[in-house]
């Protein structure tokens, strides 16, 4: 059952190519600079400024998370009623929702 999901979710995100485009480089450049600066911040080179950079990347991380679930939910609501009617429960949404974030 979660394996069927996880797959529907998937199917789902690559409908909208060009905001899972989008928002899958960014993460990807998110995660390029923050493990570059937790580098940086284990070997001293950058001092205490690494560690900041590296807490500004998470809490970025962190906002566009929520604002790309934002942006699916909001959008997606004609498609989250289809499911209901059909039969799916809110915890099926849920993990529908969670597998496109």
């Amino acid at each position: 059952m979660a394996f069927r999901m996880w797959r529907k979710a998937i199917l789902l995100s690559l409908r909208e190519k060009k905001v899972f485009v989008v928002f899958t480089l960014i993460y990807t450049t998110l995660i390029f600079l923050t493990s570059f600066f937790i580098h940086l911040g284990i070997d001293g080179t950058f001092g205490e400024l690494a560690w900041n950079f590296v807490l500004i990347f998470f809490g970025t991380s962190l906002f566009l998370s929520l604002l790309y679930a934002w942006i699916l939910v909001s959008r997606k609501r004609r498609v989250w009623a289809t499911f209901k009617c059909i039969g799916y429960t809110n915890r099926n949404i849920l993990v529908l929702v969670s597998g496109m974030i």
